[in-house]
């Protein structure tokens, strides 16, 4: 009788597993509600046609985060002067921080990267006090 229960739970098991493989693996990997038709060129995703740019043949989460600098790599940052995401190969850490494109640090230099990002901390740092005092007033 225990030899009958092990042979039925192995039995289920591989059932079990059948079934898994041929339903929830086929399944695009962001919604997981339609099967899978294509692979992302990025990450390896297997996704459904909504969720796939098909323009730039990736996935709907790379195409979102892609680095706006050279367009093959994932963004990890943005950078602090223009705004755009890059990744680890298309930015330069001025310190531990803070994080410039290598296009503004190209154009801008050191001196010129450390300048902005001065000017663009002191002008928060404004904007938040005037925001305090007014928000003090009322």
């Amino acid at each position: 009788m225990n030899e009958n229960k092990e042979n039925y739970v192995k039995k289920l098991s591989f059932i079990i597993d059948d079934i898994l493989a041929n339903n929830i693996e086929k399944k695009c990997e962001i919604c997981g509600k339609k099967e899978r038709k294509n692979k992302c060129r990025i990450c390896g995703r297997e996704v459904c046609n909504d969720c796939y740019n098909k323009e730039k043949g990736m996935c709907i989460v790379c195409s979102e985060t892609l680095c706006e600098i050279c367009k093959r790599r994932n963004a990890v940052e943005r950078c602090q002067i223009c705004g755009k995401l890059v990744c680890p190969d298309c930015m330069v850490r001025i310190d531990k921080s803070r994080v410039v494109c290598r296009d503004c640090y190209e154009k801008l230099g050191l001196d010129g990267v450390r300048r902005i990002i001065e000017d663009k901390a002191i002008s928060e740092n404004l904007k938040m006090k005037k925001f305090f005092q007014e928000f003090c007033e009322k």
